[in-house]
């Protein structure tokens, strides 16, 4: 990372307050302190051809809604009737909900059909198998900041659902292979669905390992068809990518200026040589493209849910990925992914009651809403950011049914 790189903090929008359903232990609430300071970087490799860049800070004036504050106590709606924008659910001052939970899922009779829903109704739900690449090139000393809060983040919300998390970092190519082989090993008939997440660098084919060897989607995709782990047949696969997907940013990004700026906002995207060049100067690749994002952005309606047209022997998998093809993902150094972020969010606030399709309209949405400034080619540019969700063979509905059905003794 350039040593010579600044931090701005992030501008947010005035708070706002929510009502929520009580927690299992403690109520769905959480209370910061000031907002941080921090950067943001993108999820993908650089390469000559497009460099590290310095950013600078997005509009003090929020987008519509108005962003709610990290520093603001919230809690948890109870019911999915409360309008999008009052359902946010804010991290710690650390970017963490480590201490928010999920509420107990009260199913109904709908929910429950296994004609129109896939059986989640067990409190064990599986594995969740989480991947981390942070350092990466041949020194291993260039880092995917941020990316901890992220880790941290997605093990806390799946662990609450119902998963047994099993974790991995700073793989290789053939380490990841091998960890997926293995993790295939330990699905049980007994298993609802498994779950994949993979934060890493990434190209237009898949992720990368940390020698910067892609692994490709159709690879992992394979390791966990029917022929391939017969315990998951007819059961969810589903698989969330936090990584870049190409070099590409929103094509109808305006020209807006060549001014200095500072680094924000970085995309993991890794070149072959592990730095890029911009008018003589060297920047270290985690940094290659920069902008600030102006704050938290709230729910709402109208995200985007793509049905794969071609689909293969290998069903009943549930594709989510942080971009859109060729596109860079974003991420935040201290507070994590814009993507990873958004998904948490909505998952604690919604898993109890929302099928998956709902939660990731809202995850859409809320990312489609996060802007910011990238100094890119010279030029400064309005940057957005949209997921990408596949469904390959999903014939039923999704309801991941946390903490349900309820122990003995519990309320």
């Amino acid at each position: 990372m350039n040593s010579s790189t600044t931090e701005n903090a992030l501008t947010t929008g005035n708070p706002t307050t929510a009502q929520g359903p009580p927690a299992t232990k403690d109520p769905l609430t959480t209370e910061g302190s000031s907002t941080k300071k921090g950067s943001w970087t993108t999820e993908g490799p650089t390469t000559k051809d497009n460099p590290t860049t310095e950013i600078s800070p997005g509009p003090t004036t929020p987008r519509s809604p108005t962003p709610p504050s990290h520093s603001t106590p919230k809690t948890v709606p109870s019911t999915s009737a409360l309008p999008q924008t009052s359902r946010n659910i804010p991290p710690d001052v650390d970017g963490l909900y480590k201490d928010m939970h999920i509420y107990p899922a009260l199913p109904t009779d709908q929910q429950l059909n296994r004609e129109e829903c896939y059986p989640m109704d067990q409190r064990n739900k599986g594995l969740v198998f989480i991947l981390n690449n942070y350092r990466f090139g041949p020194d291993r000393t260039t880092e995917r900041t941020g990316s901890d809060v992220d880790l941290a983040n997605v093990k806390h919300v799946f662990t609450e659902i119902g998963y047994t998390a099993d974790e991995a970092q700073n793989l290789t190519a053939q380490g990841i292979r091998q960890k997926l082989k293995s993790l295939n090993r330990k699905i049980l008939p007994s298993h609802t669905s498994v779950v994949l997440v993979f934060m890493s660098h990434g190209k237009k084919e898949g992720i990368q390992g940390t020698d910067e060897v892609v692994v490709t989607v159709e690879e992992i995709k394979d390791m966990f068809s029917g022929n391939n782990c017969p315990a998951l047949i007819g059961k969810p696969k589903i698989m969330i990518f936090q990584a870049c997907r190409g070099e590409k940013i929103t094509p109808s990004a305006p020209s807006l200026s060549t001014s200095a700026v500072d680094n924000e906002i970085c995309a993991d995207f890794v070149g072959t040589d592990g730095v890029a060049r911009d008018g003589g100067a060297t920047v270290v690749t985690e940094d290659e493209a920069c902008l600030t994002s102006p704050g938290r952005v709230g729910g709402g309606g109208g995200g985007e849910v793509e049905t794969d047209c071609s689909v293969p022997d290998n069903a009943d998998m549930y594709i989510a990925q942080s971009t859109s093809e060729g596109y860079f993902s974003l991420r935040h150094k201290q507070n994590g992914s814009w993507f990873i972020q958004a998904l948490c969010e909505e998952l604690i606030a919604s898993a109890h009651d929302h099928h998956l399709d709902d939660i990731m309209t809202k995850v859409t949405d809320r990312v489609k809403r996060q802007e910011g400034y990238m100094l890119y080619q010279r030029r400064r540019q309005l940057t957005l950011q949209t997921p990408q969700i596949i469904k390959q063979g999903i014939g039923k509905k999704i309801f991941f049914l946390p903490k349900y059905p309820p122990q003995a003794g519990s309320r």
